[in-house]
């Protein structure tokens, strides 16, 4: 995933992290192939395969070099038109087109 699709962010908001000038995608603890795992909201488990494994605390990111990373939302305009018929109200008018990450529960 390229990085201009990511942002920094928070620990708790975070699906990646930049270590070492590499992104990695948060595994689930599940798959051996992941290499960094999210703890908790404070901690981050990086390992190697079943090698071994160093719990690092969010305190010591900035010292590390270490950042948490969200997915930014695609946005893009649409004007309605052309050969697809919208609903009345909405030809030829233009809207901002956010893509929704995760659904919010209420």
């Amino acid at each position: 995933m390229s990085e201009k699709k990511l942002e920094e962010c928070s620990l708790e908001q975070a699906t990646h992290i930049e270590m070492g000038g590499k992104v990695y995608e948060f595994g689930n603890g599940f798959t051996s192939k992941q290499d960094v795992l999210k703890y908790n909201d404070y901690h981050i488990d990086v390992c190697k395969g079943t090698t071994g494994w160093q719990l690092i605390h969010v305190d010591t990111f900035p010292i590390l070099g270490i950042k948490p990373l969200k997915k930014k939302p695609i946005k893009f305009y649409h004007t309605f038109g052309g050969p697809y018929a919208p609903p009345n109200e909405a030809y030829g008018k233009t809207f901002l087109c956010v893509e929704f990450l995760k659904e919010e529960k209420k």
